[in-house]
């Protein structure tokens, strides 16, 4: 037998859902704190967790492992029980304040990071940025999606991968040229502290949105809606 699929989107389509998405206030308001500015709150541990161990003695100046392996292992173990608190939210059409706090606690989490002045403190600081990027990756694909009507849906999660890469690209090329870590008195601090301020000003720019237009709508979503007709067809008496 065959699986019943929808047919493939044509270029057509997916330009159309694009137009219609850059239309639509929500969607950009969560593109550009989600993925524009949450992407550059991922460059501060992808670009520069690396040297802030190094500063804390974590890598030795000979290149020798002095605990990096176990914050990079921590990194990882963090991910388990983000995974299932994800869970905990996902489908439930979550409102526009949880969406603020993922960014905020995000950003939050980067600045633990560019503070951190003993190597408890970035095991801290670290494990708690770990356990909210897993909701910042939800956001991009499952958050934001259930907030749209299921045709916009595979377009939408494209571009906002796009968007969250672009974010993340241009922070490490600002960022490089402002603090270039090959000159001496390098200070890795400075652009993870950017980073995690730029999460915060997403937070708040957000939460500003929602106040004035509220990303979960009163109405019901397109779940409910489907499921209400269904009741009603299967009570209407034949």
């Amino acid at each position: 037998g065959r699986f019943q699929r929808d047919e493939p989107a044509s270029l057509q389509a997916v330009v159309q859902d694009l137009r219609q998405l850059c239309r639509t206030p929500k969607y950009l308001a969560l593109v550009c704190a989600l993925c524009l500015f949450g992407g550059a709150v991922f460059g501060a541990s992808n670009y520069y967790l690396k040297f802030r161990a190094e500063d804390l003695g974590l890598i030795t100046e000979k290149g020798i492992d002095a605990g990096w392996i176990w914050l990079v292992l921590l990194k990882t173990v963090m991910w388990i029980p983000a995974g299932a608190a994800v869970g905990l939210l996902a489908g439930r059409r979550a409102p526009g304040l949880v969406a603020v706090l993922m960014v905020g606690s995000f950003g939050l989490g980067a600045i633990g990071m560019s503070f951190s002045g003993v190597v408890w403190q970035l095991f801290a600081a670290v494990a708690f940025f770990e356990f909210t990027r897993q909701f910042m990756r939800w956001s991009h694909g499952g958050y934001m999606t259930e907030h749209l009507v299921s045709r916009l849906r595979p377009t939408a999660i494209g571009f906002a991968i796009t968007f969250s890469g672009t974010g993340e690209v241009t922070y490490g090329w600002l960022t490089k040229l402002a603090w270039n870590p090959n000159l001496p008195g390098y200070e890795s601090w400075k652009p993870v502290l950017v980073a995690g301020l730029l999460g915060l000003i997403a937070a708040i720019g957000l939460f500003i949105f929602d106040r004035l237009r509220p990303i979960r709508e009163p109405t019901a979503g397109p779940h409910d809606q489907s499921s209400d007709s269904q009741s009603s067809s299967e009570s209407t008496p034949a």
